[in-house]
């Protein structure tokens, strides 16, 4: 399963990458990443992240309504809150090799656009 999220995050950043670039630098990019998984395998790890959410806090105070209805007063009251960001630690799973086969597929890149090309982004 983790293998499967990571190959869809491959084709998702893929399709990113051909929104920006032509189709010789997409080319060059999947044999170089290609190569890179092969050359250096996934290795999934669990690490301990700190992120930020959204908290609905009471402030202490109160607002009230009163309205009359058939000489009657009723009065609503409710808490007043505030959103409050709350850092809180959550666990994900990350391929530790990864930084690496994205940097071993970019010098890849570089080779084969510059060399065919004669620029790092295989432009005529």
């Amino acid at each position: 399963m983790r293998k499967s999220r990571f190959y869809i995050l491959i084709c998702l950043s893929i399709l990113f990458l051909a929104s920006c670039h032509t189709a010789d630098y997409i080319a060059a990019t999947n044999q170089c990443s290609s190569e890179a998984l092969r050359q250096i395998p996934i290795k999934m790890e669990q690490r301990s992240v700190t992120r930020t959410r959204q908290v609905e806090v009471p402030t202490g105070e109160v607002r009230c309504r009163s309205r009359t209805v058939d000489n009657y007063v009723r009065t609503t009251c409710k808490e007043v809150t505030q959103l409050v960001s709350q850092d809180y630690t959550a666990v994900e799973d990350v391929d530790s090799n990864q930084p690496i086969r994205d940097s071993y597929t970019k010098n890849c890149r570089v080779k084969l656009c510059t060399s065919k090309y004669g620029n790092s982004d295989c432009r005529n």
